[in-house]
């Protein structure tokens, strides 16, 4: 069996500045950054998710908004993929797309 790593809105939005401030982000962050660096070095698969809001009154995630981004600790490179999670209403469409 095969492992993958699967990072989940690891975004500005949750971070010191952001429009949804969460308690411990740095530290978490800091955390996926090494388990990242342990799978890039594997060539290991591993998937980066993106939390995007599409309702205009949303408080966070208000696409091509400085929270929407991936945090600089966990950014994607250049090939990686991205997977976008758009919610509209109760249903996550997910979008699938390269960096």
């Amino acid at each position: 069996m095969s492992d993958a790593l699967i990072l989940v809105d690891i975004q500005n939005d949750y971070f010191p500045g952001g429009a949804m401030e969460l308690t411990g982000m740095g530290t978490a962050c800091d955390l996926a950054r090494m388990v990242l660096h342990a799978f890039r070095q594997r060539r290991a698969p591993w998937f980066n998710i993106q939390h995007l809001a599409v309702k205009p009154d949303a408080p966070f995630f208000v696409p091509n908004t400085v929270g929407v981004p991936h945090h600089e600790g966990t950014k994607p490179n250049a090939g990686e993929t991205i997977i976008q999670r758009i919610f509209r209403m109760r249903s996550a469409i997910p979008i699938w797309k390269n960096n």
